[in-house]
């Protein structure tokens, strides 16, 4: 476990320099608006109260013009209800711009996770119509699978537990069925590009894209040792063989040629 984890952190970081290598080479205001650039914002009061606003207002203005007026709700999929879930997902990703539940990898995967259990559950119960009023078994299942899953790999994103409940227990929502995932994406990065617009005029979001960094480990002073060309200090409790301690040696050697 702890090699197949090790071979992903190793994957990640080759793509987060391959990442940083290309995008060092955009221009400044799309660096900006895509939140790489070395900014610290701390906007007043009064204009993050504005920016929140006026996020959430385009974010949900324009997801609603897609779900009512565009052709393939209107015409594929006779559909026209914006999934409440993503209500909560405002909050999330243009108020708390800096929480790790906010960031792209969590909306994203977070709501396709949910969303790929709770219609899969509802398809599993429903092979028989008559275990329509075991639903709420079927609804409990999904958010409880969703969550964990979303726990495994790092993607938690609580307005995701709503969705995973949405087959289950919205009748619509059932009818709809697969075509639910593609929905999902479309919200998803409508409300996300909203997000990077909107929060990068005066705020930075996201602060993590896909691969969080990993946290700096606390060095406590008894785990540490003192290398100077005078002395070398060691912990008591740290037993080295003789390799390891002309290794020591060699190296303080170095520090003596230096002064």
């Amino acid at each position: 476990m702890t090699s197949i984890q090790s071979r992903i952190d190793d994957g990640a970081a080759n793509i987060s320099r391959e990442t940083k290598r290309v995008t060092s080479k955009l221009p400044k205001v799309v660096k900006r608006f895509l939140a790489l650039d070395d900014r610290k914002p701390n906007p007043s009061t009064p204009i993050r109260l504005l920016t929140i606003f006026i996020a959430t207002m385009g974010g949900l203005l324009a997801s609603q013009a897609v779900v009512l007026y565009a052709p393939l709700y209107q015409h594929h999929w006779h559909f026209n209800k914006l999934v409440p879930s993503f209500g909560a997902t405002c909050i999330l990703i243009y108020n708390a711009v800096a929480s790790p539940l906010a960031q792209p990898r969590n909306l994203l995967f977070g709501q396709l996770i949910s969303g790929i259990i709770g219609i899969g559950m509802m398809k599993l119960f429903m092979e028989n119509e008559a275990n329509e009023k075991y639903l709420w078994l079927s609804a409990s299942l999904s958010v409880s699978i969703s969550s964990v899953l979303m726990d495994i790999t790092g993607t938690i994103h609580p307005p995701a537990g709503a969705t995973a409940l949405l087959p289950s227990l919205d009748a619509e929502f059932r009818e709809l069925g697969w075509k639910l995932l593609p929905d999902l994406l479309i919200l998803d990065c409508l409300f996300f590009g909203i997000a990077l617009l909107c929060n990068n005029i005066f705020r930075k979001y996201p602060t993590v894209w896909f691969f969080p960094p990993k946290p700096k480990q606390d060095v406590k002073p008894g785990a540490t040792i003192v290398l100077s060309s005078e002395s070398i200090q060691t912990p008591e409790e740290l037993n080295l063989d003789e390799y390891e301690v002309v290794v020591l040696e060699r190296l303080q050697d170095k520090l003596k040629g230096l002064v």
